[in-house]
């Protein structure tokens, strides 16, 4: 036997010890997976992580669900019984098996009891450090028995391109759902931009037969390519009833910054504060926080924001709009003087969820352009240096049978400052009525009924007119009714520009009952040193019998002022009252 034959044949039997023993990949201690909660961490390409996963015997389905952030990227997910086997899909007919370009998910029937091991290995070697997070959850025979429809763990998001343009339209994310009875479900969660801190509500809703299906959220006018976090999601059947809930740690891949739409403005981080004495009687009426905007492209822009004092308790609200050209302007925001001196306190007021909206409520589409959820601390003020308001009650009283017309109207005089002029009705009663009714809503309006009266719902018209003016805005906002719902909506009107006599109108006629906060402000005509202001509420009675109508003038500002009940048909008792003059505080 010569040297080469015997070279040979020691070669063969090392390669045959080697290949005798598997390649395995560099591997840490098992780490535990507590059921339902996500553990995530950085996977480089020369390893492979463990963890375990207790199963006992009363568990009926167990799934196990991975996720990573890049496409161009591939992970192993492999499981391992307690018998030592590994979970072979296209053999075990107990295991299901999918897979998504970032996820993957097993769900495994009527599991062995036992330690089970999930392994998170590498699955492309050029690709190193990617983050991944993985869950599993566990379910008992009795709650297999009981829901209807459950999250499975498993999401996958895309972008989609839908007019071929070459740049990505909207973002979708998709959440997998296992149902055993079909029916009407939804989804409601909440997403947090990692990059910029944005927080986006998503809902959607869907009728779901039995088995695995997706509920799909479409993501449009990002205002960052992401990545996004999923912070929460929840599971609702048709009654409203939460079923489910996902707390994981889901997060989307990074877009193409394309297609993230140029913002039209943005709130340049610049403020001033000070105090506006409009009438010169030595106390502010309004506390006014000038705020920066560089705007990129022309258009109708507003600033909504809170007013906060010290401690962390809302004083109030007011919002700034104008018609702003390209580049660096300044909106103002007037705050009440009435509001603030009525809080009674002392010391810095804190600006916050700053809002800049572009469009108009009535005519635009409204889109918001930036959000500071802290934006200023103010200088410090003492409520003692603000107007202090009064609040009139006026009663209208009598009997009869038929039809009265009801107008109350407002008369101002507002002094101008500064080429402009404000004014706040703060906790107004819409209708101004402060009996006791009963509302009956419809599509068409708002109709009441108290002893003796019911006033339909139309007329229901709240008009306001402002002569000696460049234009003229409405801000509405309602307040939060007691025991109901714990949020205000609010409504931006119509920007009504004045005519070539200086008159400019808004007219509503569907506002809902409730108590209101109305910011009525503008720009006056060059050199116009006051503004006259009209606002009038007018309402159809139906009168049968004797009625008592306490008129609650509640916010509305120191005016003259004028009640009609003017009788439209032949059978009232009376043919006109009249209550008018001036008044303290409408």
């Amino acid at each position: 036997m010569n040297s080469k034959t015997i070279s040979l044949i020691f070669l063969s039997i090392l390669l045959s010890f080697i290949f005798s023993f598997p390649c395995t990949l560099a591997a840490t201690d098992d780490e535990y997976l507590e059921p339902g909660v996500q553990a995530c961490g950085l996977l480089a390409t020369s390893e492979a992580l463990t963890y375990a996963v207790n199963i006992g015997s009363d568990v009926s389905m167990a799934s196990f669900a991975l996720n990573w952030r890049n496409d161009a990227s591939k992970i192993n997910l492999d499981l391992q019984t307690p018998g030592g086997e590994w979970i072979r899909p296209e053999r075990d007919s107990f295991a299901t098996y999918k897979e998504c370009n970032t996820s993957m998910t097993y769900s495994i029937e009527r599991p062995v009891a036992g330690r089970w091991v999930a392994k998170v290995s590498p699955g492309n070697q050029s690709k190193v450090n990617e983050a991944y997070c993985i869950i599993a959850h566990l379910m008992d025979i009795k709650s297999e028995n009981q829901y209807a429809a459950r999250f499975s763990g498993l999401f996958s998001d895309y972008a989609t391109d839908e007019d071929k343009d070459g740049i990505d339209d909207y973002i979708t994310i998709e959440a997998s759902v296992s149902v055993k009875t079909a029916g009407n479900y939804s989804a409601k969660g909440v997403l947090y931009s990692v990059q910029n801190g944005e927080k986006i509500l998503i809902d959607n809703a869907a009728f779901l037969n039995f088995g695995a299906h997706q509920i799909r959220f479409d993501l449009f006018d990002l205002k960052s390519p992401g990545p996004y976090r999923l912070e929460r999601l929840s599971l609702y059947d048709e009654n409203g009833d939460e079923i489910d809930k996902y707390s994981g740690n889901y997060t989307t891949k990074a877009y193409d910054i394309n297609m993230v739409p140029r913002q039209s403005a943005k709130l340049t981080g610049s403020y001033s504060d000070y105090g506006s004495d409009i009438n010169g009687d030595g106390l502010y009426d309004y506390l006014t926080v000038d705020v920066g905007v560089m705007v990129y492209d022309p258009g109708n822009y507003s600033v909504l924001g809170d007013l906060y004092d010290d401690n962390g308790k809302k004083v109030v609200w007011s919002l700034g709009s104008d018609m702003l050209p390209i580049g660096s302007n300044i909106l103002h925001m007037d705050f009440d003087g009435k509001t603030i001196e009525r809080h009674r306190f002392n010391g810095t007021y804190h600006l916050k969820e700053l809002e800049l909206i572009r469009g108009d409520s009535a005519v635009e589409n409204i889109s918001t352009e930036d959000i500071v959820m802290d934006a200023t601390v103010t200088h410090s003020y003492n409520y003692g240096e603000f107007v202090d308001p009064t609040w009139p009650e006026k009663s209208l009283s009598g009997y009869g049978k038929g039809e009265i017309l009801l107008t109350i109207q407002v008369s101002s005089i507002l002094p101008v400052f500064r080429g402009r002029y404000s004014m706040d009705i703060v906790g107004a009663n819409m209708p101004p009525i402060s009996s006791n009714w009963t509302v009956t809503g419809t599509k068409n309006g708002y109709s009441y009924d108290l002893p003796g009266i019911h006033m339909p719902n139309k007329p229901n018209n709240f008009t306001v007119v402002a002569k000696g003016v460049k234009n003229l805005n409405v801000g509405v906002k309602k307040d939060p009714v007691e025991g109901g719902a714990n949020f205000t909506r609010t409504w931006i009107s119509t920007r009504a520009n004045a005519g070539e006599d200086g008159t400019a109108r808004i007219e509503n006629d569907m506002i809902s009952p409730g108590r209101y906060q109305f910011k009525i402000f503008g720009e006056a005509i060059d050199n116009a040193t006051q503004v006259n202001l009209e606002m009038k509420v007018v309402k159809k009675l139906l009168i049968n019998g004797r009625f008592d109508l306490a008129l609650n003038t509640s916010g509305f500002p120191s005016s003259n002022y004028s009640i009609n009940a003017k009788a439209i048909n032949e059978s009232v008792c009376f043919d006109e009252i009249n209550l008018e003059g001036p008044s303290s505080g409408f």
